[in-house]
């Protein structure tokens, strides 16, 4: 059996792709920009960033009587203002297992009832990782049970480290299954590979990993995996090593996926990134950082390097950048999609400069071109699967 592309949009619970996106202004303008025709096929996992140092000293936070609260919600309505009446996955992965706020409930809870109650149906996202933690248990229990019943199991490298004890990772998954009352025929299970920009296990080692997981998770029942990743470097000069050059990275986690697909025809496999900033980017924006524009291309990331703004202080570099991709035999045109047209308009030295609008340019170019890299490949693998029919 062969669940193809169709079969899998048809149910509406199964997205073509997942986003593991960072909660911030440049992932929600790049979301609030993308066309219908690929906003309704992915799935964002909206990570809700802890609070740091910076943040406390932001004017708006440290004079709040309830700092947590305001910045969670600060947060949480740029989410709904991109993402308001479509189905999104949220964690705050970040934030000590324990982590509350000031009246008392947890903070994956209180992420969950505001976008629930701002008209964004939520699948809560449940931590392998946190689940030994009482009071993480105890603020997963506390939240509404989803109307369709999906919840996202995540299994990052707590899990994956277990999976090679099976006895020891069935027992926790079905700890987990028991507590919360789960029904894993309405539920999802996220494979999260994270940082593998610098990974020794190759390609192959990695896929053959999480088909290992995948054999030993079939007995719940799950409705579908996701498979997700990143190979983007935290930083520009692991990507490309020269300032004002280019160069591409591979996309390992496009080819694990692809991999999982062809060796689990009859399954419903999701595959997912983390967009254009991996989990190890680094979040301090400084004089020093370089200008960049990262390309999505064919299972491949096309990175044109800048040099520190430190240089050009009014950020002027980014109009170069944007014209090296446009004259590339990589650039699409300004048609393909919403963060396209920005590159073109950049070219000829028009629209904004700054760093988050360029992360949402990025963004969405990199989401509307993977929905059509899957699609097509989708296209692909049902024509060769027939042919052996």
């Amino acid at each position: 059996m062969h669940v193809s592309v169709g079969e899998m949009m048809g149910d509406a619970m199964i997205p073509l792709r997942v986003a593991v996106l960072k909660a911030k202004k440049g992932e929600c303008t790049a979301l609030k920009n993308l066309d219908d025709s690929t906003n309704s096929k992915i799935l964002p996992l909206f990570e809700v960033g802890a609070m740091t140092a910076a943040i406390l000293e932001l004017k708006y936070i440290s004079a709040s009587t309830t700092p947590v609260m305001t910045y969670l919600n600060h947060v949480l309505d740029a989410v709904v203002g991109a993402w308001q009446g479509r189905p999104a996955m949220v964690d705050c992965y970040q934030w000590a297992h324990n982590a509350r706020v000031e009246n008392g409930d947890h903070v994956v809870a209180y992420a969950v009832s505001r976008l629930q109650a701002d008209g964004v149906p939520v699948v809560p996202v449940i931590g392998y990782d946190r689940w030994e933690s009482v009071e993480y248990r105890f603020g997963m229990s506390s939240i509404p049970v989803p109307r369709d019943g999906h919840y996202c199991l995540r299994l990052d490298h707590f899990a994956i480290e277990d999976s090679a004890e099976p006895d020891v990772f069935a027992r926790t998954v079905g700890d987990i299954i028991e507590e919360l009352v789960l029904e894993p025929q309405k539920c999802s299970v996220l494979l999260d590979f994270a940082d593998i920009s610098m990974d020794v296990a190759s390609i192959e080692a990695t896929a053959a990993k999480a088909s290992d997981m995948i054999r030993q998770l079939e007995v719940f029942g799950f409705k579908y995996f996701i498979i997700c990743g990143c190979s983007l470097p935290g930083s520009i000069d692991l990507a490309v090593s020269d300032r004002d050059s280019q160069g591409f990275v591979l996309r390992k986690e496009m080819l694990i996926w692809k991999m999982l697909r062809e060796e689990f025809p009859g399954l419903a496999i999701v595959g997912g990134d983390y967009g254009v900033r991996g989990p190890t980017t680094k979040e301090i924006r400084s004089k020093y950082t370089n200008g960049k524009i990262r390309y999505s291309v064919r299972d491949q990331e096309f990175v044109v390097r800048g040099h520190p703004f430190l240089d050009d202080h009014d950020h002027l570099q980014m109009y170069g950048l944007a014209e090296a991709v446009v004259t590339s035999p990589h650039f699409l045109s300004g048609d393909f999609s919403w963060g396209d047209a920005q590159i073109l308009l950049g070219s000829h030295r028009g629209g904004a400069l700054d760093l988050s609008r360029w992360i949402a340019i990025d963004t969405n170019h990199h989401l509307t071109f993977v929905v059509q890299e899957v699609e097509e490949f989708e296209r692909q693998l049902v024509t060769r699967v027939h042919s052996l029919v």
